[in-house]
């Protein structure tokens, strides 16, 4: 008869937990998670990827001396940690099979509910993440925490467009291209949502574009005039 402990100690739960392969988020892709070995953690802000031009020197002459525009911040880590519990019944069960069967059925719930609980963990964390993407900010405010994680996001990098795509007179082609100009490099695609990528297939706009090239209207379609004006293709 194997104690609880036996059958999922520490050591099992963390070599099923690293060994299993859980779907990978969205999140996961654009930020992808970094182990530490401590309790800190430092993340640089306010930094840009534009080049400096450099300036000419004649030979025998002191270089200019660069500067990095980012500062760092620190923070201690914080615990996201969930838990469920494995009633009586269960217990008296896993301790008792009847049967090996019946002892390995048991045992393939328990590792199903913590399949459940890691995946929590890992939703939290995508949230984060897309709030981070949506916002430029990370707010916590919950178990005795209370903190932000800004990333500077420039105020002209978070505008919204004079007039709602989905109405008449909307120009969301002029608007992105707008917008592309403010920034400091050249995305490669547009992350949004179902709803606001509907409205754009089904915008006055775009119905141009797609009766001109003769296209039916669909999110391929969508994309191939996005790419036609050199905009970066959405996905949701």
């Amino acid at each position: 008869m194997p104690a609880i402990l036996d059958l999922f100690n520490q050591k099992t739960v963390l070599d099923y937990v690293q060994n299993r392969q859980y779907p990978q988020l969205l999140g996961d892709t654009l930020f992808p998670s970094v182990k530490i070995d401590q309790l800190d953690f430092e993340y640089l802000r306010g930094g840009s990827k534009t080049p400096i031009i450099a300036s000419v020197s004649a030979f025998d002459t002191e270089a200019e001396i660069g500067s990095r525009e980012a500062s760092v911040q620190a923070a201690e880590l914080g615990y996201i940690k969930r838990k469920m519990q494995l009633k009586e019944k269960d217990l008296i069960a896993l301790r008792n099979p009847r049967t090996p069967a019946e002892q390995n059925y048991l045992t393939s719930l328990v590792y199903n509910d913590l399949d459940v609980l890691v995946q929590g963990v890992y939703a939290r964390v995508e949230k984060m993440r897309m709030e981070a993407l949506a916002t430029g900010t990370i707010s916590i405010d919950e178990n005795n925490m209370n903190f932000d994680v800004t990333y500077n996001v420039p105020a002209e990098h978070q505008v919204t467009a004079a007039t709602s795509w989905d109405a008449d007179g909307a120009d969301p082609i002029k608007d992105l291209q707008d917008w592309f100009a403010l920034l400091d490099y050249v995305p490669t695609r547009i992350l949004t949502s179902s709803k606001v990528q509907t409205a754009l297939i089904r915008s006055k706009a775009f119905a141009d574009y797609f009766k001109t090239a003769g296209l039916l209207p669909s999110v391929g379609s969508l994309n191939a005039v996005m790419q036609s004006f050199g905009l970066p293709t959405i996905v949701t």
